[in-house]
């Protein structure tokens, strides 16, 4: 067989294998197909524990969107959607694990480590709510319906590897943090907010980059966790709205500490000097109720 035979068909073979793995790769995260490839070990179904950040979103009202457009405008709509915030997602570091529907379930550290994976996690959540501000700018002109999303963040042990049976599994994370960042996602509607976070996910550099208010505490099944409302950077605060948010979180702490008289005046404060809203109304009748 001459040289430039064998050339070729190792030319063609390297062509098959580079198509076949970017076929591959549409089907899996970047993160999980490279954890794939250098792998020396053989994939087979197993999980091992884990501390994760996680991100769970999904559209308001997404039954009603979908009853406004014909199915060609929901496909463009809500791939275009989809693609946008999973970009964002990736370029922090996140493995996308699922998409259900029109909800998004991704996660930070696993299957390779990541630095400072809560940051991420948040940048990832408030970047996507900046970009889908964008496209809904975009989308009016299409005439197709305002589209918002709610999400919820959170960080938890869990268990993280291949889960399924032999011929079809799925990279994963099994937990009853998953369940939470999906209530906490969900609770986003009872509090009129569209990013609430997990304060365990709160650790210094979150706090040092993000404006971010004080929402209480929830019990989320048979867990108490303690809330926190992700709102926007603090590079693009105004003093206005940050002296507001600190007379808010005040408030949130007078509650924590009996002090429901105090509380009521700072959120009363509160609504002078950002308006009233959804949150610091659920936080009056916390002082009225307690």
């Amino acid at each position: 067989v001459s040289t430039q035979s064998t050339w070729g068909k190792l030319q063609t073979v390297t062509r098959s294998v580079e198509n076949a793995l970017k076929a591959f790769s549409k089907y899996l995260s970047p993160g999980v197909l490279k954890a794939v490839l250098v792998s020396k070990q053989p994939i087979a179904l197993g999980m091992k524990p884990a501390d994760v950040g996680i991100y769970f979103s999904d559209i308001e009202g997404f039954t009603s969107i979908a009853e406004a457009l014909d199915i060609s405008q929901l496909i463009a709509v809500t791939s275009e959607y989809l693609e946008a915030m999973s970009m964002i997602i990736i370029q922090h570091e996140g493995t996308i694990d699922k998409y259900i529907g029109d909800a998004i379930m991704a996660f930070w550290n696993a299957p390779a480590r990541v630095d400072d994976f809560r940051l991420k996690a948040v940048q990832s959540a408030v970047e996507c709510q900046q970009t889908l501000s964008t496209l809904r700018a975009t989308w009016k002109d299409y005439g197709w319906p305002e589209i918002r999303c709610r999400i919820g963040l959170n960080v938890a042990a869990v268990l993280v590897g291949n889960f399924g049976c032999r011929q079809k599994m799925d990279f994963t994370i099994v937990g009853q943090g998953v369940s939470i960042a999906g209530q906490l996602e969900a609770l986003n509607k009872k509090c009129g907010t569209y990013i609430l976070a997990n304060a365990d996910l709160i650790d210094e550099h979150v706090e040092e980059l993000f404006v971010l208010r004080h929402m209480g505490k929830e019990n989320l099944g048979r867990t108490e966790v303690t809330i926190h409302e992700v709102l926007l950077t603090k590079e693009g605060a105004t003093s206005s709205m940050m002296a507001a948010v600190d007379c808010f979180n005040a408030g949130t702490s007078a509650i924590l500490g009996g002090n429901l008289q105090l509380a009521e005046t700072l959120f009363r404060e509160y609504d002078k000097i950002a308006g009233s809203d959804t949150g610091s109304q659920l936080m009056l009748n916390k002082c009225r109720s307690s």
